[in-house]
This record gives structure tokens, sequence and C-alpha cells, in this order.
């Protein structure tokens, strides 16, 4: 829908007749474009913030695991000596 209207905006331009200038038909193009670009924005920081969610959640994780593995080693290493 977009391209159509950029489109067609262009060909008024470009035309050989002489075409009025009104300038809210450019607005609404520009309008349009803003909040084509502001709804990509929000799809892709939403999934961002999934994906970030779940590599803290993993490192979360890792790290726990770790430090239990380090518990576990120097506990039986109390125990043997």
């Amino acid at each position: 829908m977009l391209q159509y209207l950029l489109l067609s905006k262009l060909q008024n331009v470009f035309s050989s007749k002489p075409v009025k200038c009104d300038y809210r038909k450019t607005v609404d193009v520009w309008r349009t474009l803003l909040e084509e670009t502001e709804q990509c924005r929000k799809v892709r920081l939403e999934a961002l913030e999934s994906c970030l969610e779940k590599i803290c959640n993993d490192c979360k994780r890792m790290k726990t695991d770790r430090a239990n593995c380090v518990k576990m080693v120097c506990y039986r290493k109390v125990i043997c000596c």
C-alpha cells in the first residue's frame, strides 16, 4: 500500500500536465510512511526483547550450574582431604 501511495505521488510529480500541489496528500503519504515505520520498529523491538530474554535465561542457568559444579568439587576436596 505504501509503495502504491508513493508511486502515485511520483507519477503526479513527473507527469507532463501541470499538477496542483495538494499538501494534504503529501502529508498523508508521509504520515502513512511514518506509521508503517513505527509498526516495523515495534515488531523488531519485541523480537529483540524476546531473544534477549531467552539469552539471559540461558546465561543465568549456566551460571547457577557452574556455581553448583564448583561447590561440589570444593566439597569433595574438603571431604577427601
